[in-house]
């Protein structure tokens, strides 16, 4: 919420989303592999999880490093 607020930590806040979201997409998809798919929730969070992964990449890349002041 921090990096919504305040510019210079955007980038570290899209930096943690990206690794947060792309965790859980890691461990969905290493749990749909290893015991099968139980129903299409699953197939639905591990879309929203993914998505939010790569817009959160995607947006990390954009943004500009802060500077120190």
């Amino acid at each position: 919420a921090l990096g919504s607020v305040k510019e210079n930590r955007r980038r570290d806040a899209l930096g943690l989303l990206a690794f947060f979201m792309g965790g859980l997409a890691a461990g969905r998809i290493a749990s749909l592999t290893l015991a099968g798919a139980p129903d299409a929730s699953m197939h639905m969070l591990l879309a929203y999880e993914a998505t939010a992964f790569a817009i959160a990449v995607f947006l990390y890349q954009r943004t500009p490093a802060a500077t120190a002041s």
